[in-house]
Parts: C-alpha cells; structure tokens; sequence
C-alpha cells in the first residue's frame, strides 16, 4: 500500500468540537444552535505534501571549492524516489458561513476559496543526470517519463448541507455544491521517453503532450499556424470578469453518515468532492506529437556549477525549437479528485475518547490512502485537545495535534496533522522548511457560536456524549 494524500483533514475529521468539521461530513449535527463563520479568519488552511522526498533526502552540503554551498543529492534522490511521485500545496479559506438547527435538522452553509497544485513525475527523472546512461553497466537506457506534468486548479465553492437523524442510531447527511472556476493548468496527456541514439549524451525524446489551461492569455503564432508565444500580460487586469464571471461552473456533491454501532463506538463514513467544472472561459488547448534530438546534458554538471555551464539553456532551447504546439480554445471538463472518509471512535469516558480515520483520494488514476490514529481529550468544558499519529505521504513519521479553546460565544481552533520538528534556513532568505518531514499542513480559525448546551438540541438519542460525532 502506498500512503500517500493530497491535502490532511484526519485529525479534524474526529473533532466535532468545531464546526468546519461538517465539510468533511455533512451526517454531523453540531452541537450549538447556531454558528457563524467569520469572513476569512474563520477558516485559514494550507498543506504542503510531497511522498517522494523530505529536504534532507534532496539536498546535501558541497564540497570541494562548492564545500561553502547546497547541491542536490541525485544519488539519494534516486534511492528513495517510487516509480510515480507527487508534489502538492494547497490552501483554502472561508469567505462566509453558517449552521443552524431547525427541529430535527441541521443546516450549514459556507462560500470558500480553494486552490491547489500538484506536481507528478516519475523515478526516471533523476536517470537525467547520466545523460541517459546506465553508468554501472556501461550501456544505454530508455528512460521513460510518461505521467510527469503539473495541474493547477483554483475555483470557489458555495455549498449548502443538511443532516437529518433517521433513525435512533442513523444520521446522514448530504452537501451540494456550486463550483465558479477561476483559473486552471492541466496536463491532460503526458507521453514522453528518452532514448540513447549514438552516446550518452545524445538523446532522442519522443513526445505526444496535451496541456489545457483557463487563464487569461494571448497567443501568438507562427505562418503554420504552430504556437510561438504566450502573453499573460492582461492577467492582472479586470479580475472579477477574468476569475469570477467567467464562465466557468460546476458542481459536486458530498455525503456522509453515521452510525450508533453502542453506547461507546460510533462508526462514519463520508464520500466528498463528487464533481466537476466545465471550462469555457479564457480557454486553450497545446497538443504536440514528435520527438527530438539533445546533444550533451549533465544535470549533476549544472547543478554543481550553474555559473559555468549553459546547458539548461541548450536543453531549453532545444526543447523549444524542436516541439511545435498546436492550439485551440475548445471547452473542457475537469473533476475533483473523491475522497472518502472512514472512521471509527472509542469513547472511553465523558472526557476522553480514541479513533482510527481512514481516508482515500483517487486522483490521477491513482488510489491514494492515509491512516490516523488520535486521542481526544476534554479536561475543561471549554478545552479540547488532541494528538494524532499518522501514516501518510509513504512516512510513518507524522505526529499531529489540535487544540480548541472555548465552547460558547467565541472559539479559537489550530489543527495540523504533521508537526514537523526539525527545520532548515533556505539559503539566501528568510524561509524556513520542515528538514525531514514530507508532510506539513495547519488549520486555525475563529468562530462564533450561540445557543450551546452541554446535552445535545434536536436529537434525543441514546447516547448524547458530549464526545461522540453523532451528538456534536
């Protein structure tokens, strides 16, 4: 199994105590009348993952007249990468919401913003630095690339839900959702080899590339009509016409429910992010079918002395002048990537519980799963905290946390699922990165709450713990 996930909710899938956890299962009924969520500062959210390599994996010290330096460490990277990897960012931010108990429902609403990148490419990648040689062996190699490209999606989201009790052990819920697409970045085909033609250093690439993108652009072409260049020029202007009213809408649905299974195991399931957006605005479409011929690269070389050395100007150049994009500006669709959410909760007490989140997304063809394991404890009635270990991004180094202060009037929340404990300067500036963790990611947020009680308002089931999912 490859533990591998794009963006991390699974300590906060179990922490019923705020109520952003509605978004990932629209089955929860919270526990205060009404909540209202602030604009922007109720909802700040970001996650940075990446199931190849931490930066200690990537980058070494120099050495030699570089010994004052960073390299990147090819020889380790080509050990620990898989087959297929992925880098992702992403964020998300609540412009506006709000829940509210009507009888035997619960209704929440929420208009957000999110956009996310993801990264894909292949263990061959590294192969690069050889000039497509196997140097152990002394002999030419394929290398092939295929699946290596980017997408880039950021659209808004207005969303309503309701959860109903269906029975005295059953709930569910269901959330649909109004998707208004912003910008986007697709490779929709990637299909690239390289092969040793007369050396090592002369590479033949062969190529068959559909990228699709949504942003403001003009493009210029050639008397054949091939693509020459992009000018995104115009892209800072006019932006509630160019990212907004654009054109571009979708929809999707979640799902979720859950299950009473004892008066001290309560069972969920969520299925979210059924959708897809249809773009039409600012539109274009690059597709390119041939192959070319490099002479001479050395990634290692480069990377070692960029100040000496044009060859990532020679491989671009010969990139450029060899692959001929067509283009057009035909409407097309993309869909979400589905998650799906499983859990399971242990109440120990009135103030503890403990659980276990499964959660899977299927992206690019791929079926990728994480699991948590977390603790929950309510000390005060205005404190919750808990921790979480997780299995993810193939690291089973993830150690989580979250803290709620406040159960009325106003509440504070922090959650991150990996809390990376070594950190790095980046050279020449003042960022800092996690040293080993592939994972790091926080959520945190104000939210005003009204009409709180320690029993639960609406339900009148079995078990109404202050702890369990079903009565939050």
């Amino acid at each position: 199994m490859t533990y591998v996930i794009k963006g991390q909710d699974n300590t906060q899938y179990p922490l019923t105590e705020i109520p952003q956890t509605i978004y990932l299962n629209p089955a929860i009924h919270y526990k205060c009348r009404t909540y209202i969520e602030l604009p922007v500062i109720s909802s700040i959210g970001f996650y940075y993952n990446n199931s190849g390599f931490g930066y200690n994996q990537a980058i070494k010290s120099g050495y030699g007249t570089t010994s004052d330096s960073l390299t990147v460490d090819f020889d380790r990277l080509s050990r620990v990468l898989h087959n297929k990897n992925n880098i992702s960012t992403g964020i998300r931010f609540s412009i506006l919401g709000a829940g509210f108990a009507r009888g035997d429902y619960y209704f929440s609403f929420n208009i957000s913003n999110r956009t996310q990148t993801r990264l894909s490419f292949t263990r061959d990648v590294i192969g690069l630095k050889d000039g497509n040689w196997d140097v152990a062996n002394d002999l030419p190699r394929q290398l092939v690339l295929n699946g290596t490209g980017i997408n880039v999606q950021s659209f808004f989201e207005i969303s309503a839900g309701a959860s109903k009790r269906l029975f005295d052990y059953l709930s569910a819920g269901i959330r649909a959702k109004y998707l208004i697409g912003s910008a986007n970045l697709q490779t929709r085909r990637s299909d690239l080899s390289l092969q040793t033609s007369t050396g090592p250093i002369v590479l033949t690439g062969i190529s068959d590339i559909t990228l699709r993108s949504s942003f403001p652009a003009d493009i210029s072409y050639d008397n054949n009509g091939y693509v020459t260049g992009i000018d995104v020029s115009r892209a800072g202007s006019n932006i509630v016409q160019n990212y907004i009213f654009n054109g571009n809408h979708g929809i999707a649905f979640d799902a979720g429910v859950i299950y009473d299974y004892s008066d001290q195991i309560t069972l969920s399931a969520s299925l979210l992010d059924l959708g897809f957006i249809r773009w039409k605005g600012n539109t274009n479409q690059f597709t390119e079918q041939g192959s070319f011929i490099f002479n001479g690269i050395d990634l290692n070389q480069y990377f070692q002395n960029p100040g000496e050395t044009n060859l990532l100007q020679a491989l671009t150049d010969s990139i450029s002048n060899s692959f001929q994009f067509d283009n057009s500006t035909k409407k097309y669709f993309t869909f979400l990537s589905p998650q799906l959410f499983l859990s399971g909760q242990y109440k120990i007490n009135d103030h503890y519980q403990a659980g276990l989140v499964s959660h899977t997304q299927f992206y690019g063809g791929q079926v990728h799963t994480s699991l948590t394991l977390s603790a929950t404890a309510r000390p005060l009635s205005w404190v919750t905290g808990s921790l979480s270990w997780s299995a993810m991004n193939n690291s089973l180094m993830n150690l989580g946390a979250a803290l709620v202060l406040g159960n009325k009037g106003t509440q504070f929340y922090f959650v991150t699922d990996n809390i990376p404990l070594r950190w790095v300067k980046l050279a020449d500036s003042n960022l800092i990165w996690p040293y080993s963790a592939r994972t790091f990611s926080f959520r945190f947020g104000l939210n005003l709450l009204f009409g709180c009680t320690e029993e639960k308002q609406g339900w009148k089931g079995k078990n109404n713990s202050k702890l369990c999912p079903a009565y939050q």
